[in-house]
């Protein structure tokens, strides 16, 4: 479903099976498996992972002290669909893409009870990452067709760009593949479009409206993978 970079290590995961892997890219081979309830995304966070279980409706810590089997909840609602993390050691958010929200999870460290709402009315909002700004969040308004930036202190929404290429849903993932969104070195956003098997990179220059070049389009059915800061490549499906 989707991977994560960590340090020198990558994050594996597949909601279809439930396992999560990490990786070893010096020795190229699995350090561990293990299972969670379709993990959708992965967030390292002081040393442990926070994960999002599409199966369970919750996000968990899993402590990386004993290979990620102790593990802590995080937040959990019964009608909710978490999807992505997004964030460093001191805050975390994550997108609800049932329930249309954006929520803060953790506040300098600690895990808020109940939850903060960043963002409200959204449409299936799937992936999110920080703005290079760092004042903003970057979030996949799915059922919109739309990259929206959320201004973390008031709230405000603009329109990045409109008109993506997103399934709306797929029996059994009712947010359809996972598209997520990542910022790279040169401050260009990039995106994956279930729809059409496109990365769409875009250039936010705070005009009206953005535009938008297809970066790479994949002609055979595939999900598109994404790390933190850079485009890792794609699974075959």
């Amino acid at each position: 479903t989707s991977l994560v970079a960590w340090g020198e290590k990558l994050i594996l995961m597949s909601a279809t099976s439930g396992s999560l892997m990490v990786w070893n890219l010096d020795e190229q081979v699995p350090e561990l498996t293990t299972t969670f309830g379709d993990p959708v995304d992965a967030h390292p966070f002081k040393g442990d992972l926070l994960v999002t279980e599409n199966a369970t409706s919750r996000v968990v810590r899993a402590f990386g002290s004993d290979s990620f089997q102790t593990r802590e909840v995080i937040i959990e609602s019964p009608d909710a669909a978490f999807l992505f993390l997004a964030g460093d050691d001191e805050d975390v958010y994550v997108s609800d893409s049932a329930r249309g929200l954006v929520l803060q999870i953790i506040s300098q460290g600690e895990v808020l009870d109940p939850a903060i709402e960043i963002a409200s009315g959204l449409s299936s909002p799937e992936g999110i990452t920080m703005h290079p700004n760092g004042d903003e969040l970057l979030v996949i308004d799915a059922g919109n067709q739309s990259l929206l930036s959320i201004d973390l202190l008031t709230g405000d929404k603009r329109i990045i760009f409109t008109d993506l290429a997103l399934l709306p849903g797929i029996p059994g993932m009712p947010f359809g593949f996972p598209n997520d969104v990542v910022v790279l070195a040169d401050g260009s956003i990039c995106i994956n479009g279930d729809g059409d098997n496109v990365i769409y990179k875009i250039q936010d220059t705070r005009q009206d409206l953005y535009s938008a070049s297809v970066f790479l389009h994949v002609t055979a059915k595939m999900i598109l993978i994404f790390s933190s800061a850079s485009i890792l490549g794609f699974i075959s499906m």
